[in-house]
């Protein structure tokens, strides 16, 4: 869905974008539909932070923990430390409920 077309002022996406990171996310219900406003990005990342993000943004699907600890040759709990500060900042997300299932992979959230 694009969002210019539905008549919301771009100021708003742009002020949106600045504050959290990413456009507010709109879904299509039945006879409305729904604004998800996301919360403030934290400050400014790590040098960590970014070889993570930059994994994610080059892998054409989510990675696990293993694949993420094995290319930056972390051990797997620190990698886990470092996932969970991302997560904590909005900027990836878990693609299952459950983070200790073994099908979990991590994906960038905008």
């Amino acid at each position: 869905m694009d969002l210019h077309s539905l008549g919301i002022p771009v100021k708003i996406l742009k002020l949106c974008a600045e504050y959290t990171g990413r456009e507010p996310g709109l879904e299509e219900l039945e006879n409305s539909f729904k604004v998800t406003l996301y919360p403030k990005r934290e400050g400014a990342i790590s040098e960590v932070e970014e070889q993570i993000l930059n994994l994610l943004k080059a892998s054409a699907e989510p990675l696990k923990t293993k694949e993420i600890s094995d290319a930056l040759s972390m051990a797997k709990r620190t990698t886990i430390s470092w996932i969970n500060r991302l997560i904590h900042k909005n900027m990836i997300e878990p693609t299952t409920e459950k983070r200790n299932d073994p099908k979990c992979r991590y994906r960038i959230r905008y």
